[in-house]
């Protein structure tokens, strides 16, 4: 006995659900003449919505994403209404818990035969932990340059051919040179080795 179309189509249905739940992206298309909207299972859970809790509608996910990127959400809509590119924007949805999740939608809109705009379709991404990633990683540069400039050591970067890039005021301190002075001019030109 053979598969039929119908379960072919739930085995794949099931296939991208798991897809979608393991990467944390979910998908949506909005018909804009009907002004439907189908959201998929992730993509609910992304707004920490259940699968079908409501009826989804761009004004419904206005309604979610932090008050102070509804205006920029509607703007980045009417904009890619006239864009023939993918666009992208980031937009902060509050938790339940208090937390906000910062999500990342790529969308297209798809056009009839007079490049009027039909439908838009759309991935949504969480993007949190990458955001969180960043902070993070821009504080420990900016306590590391605290660090590099305050220290009483000497301290300089050089590059591949030897250019002085950084010299910290340590260095100036020990070797009485300025880094305007020094500043890509080559190591072996400044300093005795």
């Amino acid at each position: 006995m053979g598969i039929s179309n119908a379960d072919e189509i739930k085995r794949i249905q099931d296939r991208l659900n798991q897809a979608e739940s393991i990467s944390q992206i979910g998908s949506w298309e909005w018909n804009i003449l009907t002004n439907e909207m189908y959201w998929s299972d992730q993509e609910f859970r992304l707004f920490e919505l259940e699968p079908n809790e409501i009826v989804p509608s761009f004004e419904k996910l206005l309604d979610r994403i932090h008050p102070d990127d509804r205006e920029r959400a509607e703007r980045v809509v009417a904009s890619a209404l006239t864009s023939e590119e993918t666009v992208s924007w980031k937009i902060r949805v509050p938790l339940r818990g208090g937390s906000i999740r910062t999500l990342q939608i790529d969308l297209r809109v798809l056009r009839n035969e007079h490049r009027e705009p039909v439908r838009m379709h759309g991935v949504t991404q969480d993007i949190s932990s990458r955001i969180e990633s960043e902070k993070n990683l821009v504080n420990t540069c900016n306590f590391l340059e605290g660090l590099v400039e305050t220290s009483s050591f000497g301290i300089a970067t050089i590059d591949v051919e030897r250019n002085i890039n950084f010299w910290n005021p340590g260095l100036e301190e020990i070797t009485g040179l300025k880094s305007e002075e020094v500043l890509g001019k080559n190591a072996y030109d400044v300093l005795p080795f």
